[in-house]
C-alpha cells in the first residue's frame, strides 16, 4: 500500500497542476473576450507600473510575491477604471497558501475621497472594538454597522462624506470591500474571485459603487 502511495500523490500534485494550469488558460480567454466585447485594453501579465502605483492599498501589501493579471482597463473622460485578477503568498513552507481575488479600480480626476478602508465585519473585528481598534458606527444606520468595519485617518472626514444615501447604497452589496485614497478606490471581495462568466456583473457591481463614491466625493 505504501508503495502505491509512493507513486499516487506525486500523480495527484502534477494532475492538480495541469487541471489548474488549464483553468487558468480558460478564464484567460474568457476575460480577453470580455474585454474586447466591452472595447477594454487586455494585459494577460498586468502592469507592473500600476501595480507599484497602489502599494498604498492595503490589498497590494498583504502577504507576499503580490502578482497582477488578466488586468482589463479603459478611460472614458475623465474616468479611468481597471479589473485585475490579484494573489499573494501567505505562510511558509507546508502551511504556505496563494490568495486569489478579483478587484476593481476606478479613478476620476477632480474628485477627492478620504482615505478609509470599509470591509466585512467579523467577530475577530468586534473583539477588536472591544479592545480600542478603530470601527466606524453610525447610530442611524445599525444594519451598516453591523454589516462593515469601517476605518481611516480622518474620522471626522469619514463621517462627512459617509452621508445616509451613501449608507443606504452600501448595505446593498453584503460581503465587498472597498479601499480608497484621494482620486481612486478599489473594490474586491476578500478572498473571492468572481467566475469568468460573473465579470460582467461584478464590473456593474463595482462601477455601480464607485460612481456612487465618487459622487459624494465631489
Amino acid at each position: 500500500m505504501e508503495r502505491y502511495l509512493f507513486f499516487l500523490i506525486p500523480a495527484f500534485v502534477v494532475i492538480s497542476l495541469i487541471v489548474g494550469l488549464i483553468q487558468q488558460g480558460l478564464r484567460r480567454r474568457k476575460l480577453a473576450e470580455t474585454a474586447e466585447s466591452l472595447g477594454l485594453e487586455f494585459l494577460p501579465g498586468g502592469d507592473n507600473q500600476l501595480q507599484r502605483s497602489l502599494s498604498e492599498f492595503p490589498l497590494m501589501s498583504r502577504g507576499r510575491s503580490g502578482r497582477m493579471k488578466n488586468l482589463m482597463r479603459g478611460a472614458s473622460g475623465s474616468i479611468t477604471t481597471a479589473m485585475f485578477d490579484y494573489s499573494y503568498r501567505t505562510g511558509s513552507g507546508k502551511n504556505s497558501s496563494t490568495t486569489h481575488t478579483c478587484a476593481f479600480l476606478m479613478e476620476r480626476e477632480g474628485t477627492r475621497l478620504p482615505q478609509f478602508q470599509l470591509q466585512p465585519e467579523g467577530i475577530f473585528h468586534r473583539l477588536g472594538e472591544k479592545l480600542g481598534m478603530q470601527d466606524i458606527d453610525f447610530d442611524s444606520h445599525p444594519q451598516f454597522s453591523k454589516m462593515f468595519q469601517l476605518k481611516g485617518r480622518d474620522e471626522e472626514e469619514i463621517r462627512r462624506y459617509f452621508q445616509p444615501g451613501l449608507l443606504d447604497l452600501l448595505e446593498g452589496y453584503p460581503g465587498i470591500t472597498v479601499e480608497a485614497d484621494g482620486s481612486r478606490l478599489l473594490v474586491y471581495r476578500q478572498r473571492r474571485r468572481p467566475s469568468a462568466k460573473a465579470i460582467a456583473e461584478f464590473m456593474q457591481d463595482g462601477l455601480a459603487i464607485g460612481q456612487a463614491l465618487q459622487q459624494y466625493g465631489d
